[in-house]
């Protein structure tokens, strides 16, 4: 889509136009889901650092002194394994398929090669077991789906996800897992030093006198318990349906993959994003669309 030359235009980065309900940061580096899904993305983030932050400061001090400083250390690579994976999953892009009208804005880069030129028509053109769909007005890839929620066509779509606040598919399901797999450890970790905690009765540690021992191990101890069982179904699911190659969505509605689509898993290539959100385009004022925040430089 070219703009007619009468018309004024400017030249912005190409996220600046961006159609769907995603939020974008940091000049396009971070792209993430909609508003709707902060509440619950910020209950995973104060559950995970508020749980970790009490066994850091009341249980660990007693484990490195009584027990073993080999659990408060295991404890703690896997916070930071949590807290990398939850970031990357929740900031990457999960394999957007871009819709007919951003791509054709796409094309309005005052020079573009090629492969640019190729990349757009190999994107229009339908391939076996493709599917077309009216709201992106493309032609998505077997295994691809549309997300209400994000309102964008996924690449071997899995499932929206708002505790991550973004899809999982294609380019984000291995953070994902990495994810899952963290923090059910994290939580067997934080659950076996509760359970020494409140086995020995004492809790002899500067930061805990004896009689709060109780206290904590119900206030702190079974809600991660109960936690850890959660997490832990989650991600003994997500193992399972890695071994066979299945998605949630094809799992939920009961709908295994093809024999054109059973090449079409996790365990392939991520791929390069499609979104080129840094990309600069030539577009009329009324086309661009407000900030996401005060991170979106």
């Amino acid at each position: 889509m070219l703009e007619d030359p009468s018309v004024a235009t400017v030249l912005v980065p190409a996220y600046r136009v961006w159609p769907a309900k995603n939020r974008i940061y940091c000049g396009g580096r971070i792209i993430t889901g909609p508003w709707e899904d902060l509440p619950a993305h910020l209950c995973a983030w104060t559950a995970l650092i508020v749980l970790s932050f009490l066994y850091f400061i009341f249980v660990a001090p007693f484990l490195w002194t009584n027990i073993n400083p080999v659990l408060p250390c295991l404890s703690g690579y896997l916070f930071l394994s949590t807290m990398v994976t939850l970031m990357l999953t929740a900031w990457t892009d999960p394999g957007i398929l871009p819709r007919k009208k951003y791509k054709q804005i796409l094309m309005t880069k005052p020079s573009h090669s090629a492969n640019e030129h190729e990349e757009y028509h190999a994107d229009n053109n339908p391939v076996e077991g493709s599917k077309f769909c009216d709201t992106c007005e493309i032609w998505r890839p077997p295994r691809a789906s549309h997300c209400s929620i994000c309102d964008n066509c996924i690449d071997t779509f899995d499932h929206h996800c708002p505790f991550v606040n973004n899809c999982v598919g294609r380019r984000n399901y291995g953070f994902f897992l990495g994810f899952v797999s963290s923090v059910s450890l994290l939580g067997l970790s934080v659950t076996v030093g509760f359970l020494l905690f409140s086995i020995s009765g004492e809790g002899s540690s500067e930061f805990v006198k004896p009689g709060l021992v109780l206290v904590v191990s119900l206030l702190v101890g079974l809600p991660t318990l109960a936690l850890t069982f959660s997490v832990c179904c989650l991600c003994a699911f997500h193992l399972q349906l890695v071994a066979r190659g299945h998605t949630t969505r094809e799992h939920l509605t009961n709908r295994p993959p093809t024999a054109l689509e059973e090449g079409l898993s996790f365990l392939r290539a991520r791929g390069k994003s499609r979104l080129h959100l840094q990309r600069l385009v030539l577009v009329p004022p009324s086309a661009l669309v407000e900030p996401s925040g005060p991170f979106d430089v």
